[in-house]
């Protein structure tokens, strides 16, 4: 898939993501801020689709990610732009490793 489909996939995938949250916060009064924090996990403020894109890629370069769903690897990209500690990052990665492969 080029870039520019990759692009549009994580742009419906983030539209999805959206769409629950907004379909949920009339029902979810008591776990709202989960829900906030799952959508958040999701989004990283100042970059595009194409950026987010070619970081997935990266992550999947490293064959042992390949198994690796897309939608936690964005989570992973996303922890990285905020700053999360290569260690963390690193236990994050050898987790979902080990639950996906």
């Amino acid at each position: 898939m080029d870039l520019n489909g990759k692009s549009a996939y994580i742009l419906g995938m983030l539209d999805g993501i959206d769409s629950f949250f907004i379909a949920s916060k009339p029902v979810a009064t008591n776990n709202f801020n989960y829900l906030v924090d799952i959508k958040d996990s999701f989004h990283a403020s100042g970059f595009n689709s194409i950026e987010l894109a070619k970081m997935i890629d990266d992550f999947y370069k490293d064959k042992s990610n390949i198994k690796v769903p897309i939608f936690e690897i964005l989570k992973c990209v996303v922890l990285k732009i905020n700053g999360s500690q290569r260690d963390d990052l690193d236990k994050v990665l050898s987790d979902l490793r080990k639950k996906y492969n």
